[in-house]
């Protein structure tokens, strides 16, 4: 299922209400939100490891942060680099209890911030090479969570 919220910059707002309203009680079966800033703007996907929200810190799922590590490092021979914190729309769900991780295209990243949402925002930013490959990753953690499973220690 791939969703595509708004209002992250204001609080999250969009994860929030999802969150909020879909999963107002624990999930009865296993439930897991990868949240992707970026994609296609930087050569490495990197995970967040603590996202923020208000005054208080949500640490990344444990087994989604090692599956999503476990792929970097087959596909380009290093670990999965880290960000921290973060503040994402990753943090509504984890409020919630609902596991999550936020994979976010790096370097350069922080030029990637710089002009977002206004005028310099434009889709040559992207690299449609770069995006593919992301997507070929994302779409490679996905089937080996389904293949594999996956559980959070702990629950």
């Amino acid at each position: 299922e791939v969703l595509l919220l708004s209002g992250e910059e204001i609080g999250a707002q969009g994860a929030r209400v999802l969150a909020e309203r879909r999963w107002p009680e624990p999930p009865s079966h296993p439930t897991a939100v990868i949240n992707l800033e970026g994609l296609g703007a930087g050569h490495s996907l990197a995970a967040i490891g603590t996202e923020l929200f208000t005054l208080r810190g949500y640490p990344a799922d444990p087994a989604l942060l090692e599956a999503a590590d476990e792929l970097h490092r087959d596909r380009h021979g290093a670990p999965m680099p880290r960000l921290d914190p973060g503040v994402t729309d990753a943090r509504a769900f984890l409020a919630r209890g609902i596991p999550a991780v936020t994979l976010v295209a790096i370097d350069p990243w922080r030029d990637v911030l710089r002009g977002m949402h206004s005028a310099a925002d434009t889709r040559s930013r992207i690299d449609l090479g770069l995006l593919e490959a992301q997507l070929d990753d994302l779409d490679t953690l996905v089937r080996r969570l389904d293949r594999d499973g996956w559980a959070t220690p702990g629950r």
